[in-house]
Order: C-alpha cells, then structure tokens, then sequence
C-alpha cells in the first residue's frame, strides 16, 4: 500500500504575518511561472545546494501554498491511486447514490476489488474535467442566446 501525504495546516498556529508571507509568495511565483523564468530550490546545507524546479513542481507548490494560507487540508495522490465511491463522491461534492447511479451507467470507469468497487483519481478527475467544460459549454450558449435576442442591452 502506498503511503499518501496529508497536509492539514493548523490555522491557530499560522499568524497574519505568516499568511501575508505566503501571499507574497504565491505572488512571486505566479509570476516567475506566468514570465517563464526558472525557480530554485536553495537548500540550508552546507554547501547551500540549488535545486532548479521543473514549472509543474512549482505549480503545485503555489497550489500547496495557496491552500496552507487558507487554511485548507490537501492529499497528494497519485492519479493511478485508487478510492472507494464514498471518496469519489466527495472529490466529485455528489452524494455517494448519485455517484453509485454514474459507475451503474458507465459515465464513470470502476471496477471491483472482491466485492467493493474501486475507482482510479485519473477517472474522478476526468469525469470532473468534463463536466466543468461541458457546464463551462452552456453557460457559453447560454450567453451567445442572450446576445442573439439582446437581453441584456
């Protein structure tokens, strides 16, 4: 079994200045990201060792940052990893019968470990990738229709 990690900042011990810096931080970094430029890792030993980061690896550091400053908890996952419906539901913020009623008519890919199913995070976030884009899709329609008929002139 693969062991994951869990962050779970403990907001009574993150003072203002504390967040104000991890704001400055998440700043810095959008914008090294945004202009391309390279980010490094500088390490406190003794011959103060420079990691340089591939952007990806800074990426996820802004979003790890982001969510300690909000005080949010976050798992790291890798997307081959396996959850059971009850987490996939909550990934997906639907009921586990809602999610139940997907795997039954194969909008989302599971399959059975003995007698319980299983799901893969690549397919959780597949199936939320999707319908981000298609809700993304009739909002887009939605607004193109308002326009033909000039509601909102």
């Amino acid at each position: 079994m693969k062991k994951k990690a869990t962050f779970r900042p403990n907001l009574k011990d993150l003072s203002e200045q504390a967040r104000r810096q991890i704001e400055q931080d998440v700043k810095r970094l959008s914008e090294c990201l945004a202009a391309g430029k390279p980010v490094s890792l500088r390490l406190s030993d003794e011959q103060e060792t420079e990691i340089m980061l591939p952007s990806t690896t800074v990426e996820m550091i802004r979003e790890a940052l982001s969510l300690e400053r909000d005080g949010k908890s976050f798992l790291l996952l890798e997307e081959d990893d396996e959850v059971s419906p009850e987490k996939a539901a909550g990934m997906l913020r639907i009921s586990r019968p809602t999610l139940l009623k997907k795997l039954d008519s194969r909008e989302i890919p599971f399959h059975y470990v003995g007698s319980h199913r299983r799901i893969t995070v690549a397919d959780v976030l597949a199936y939320r990738r999707q319908q981000k884009e298609q809700a993304q899709a009739a909002l887009q329609q939605m607004r193109d229709e308002a326009d033909e008929l000039g509601i909102y002139e």
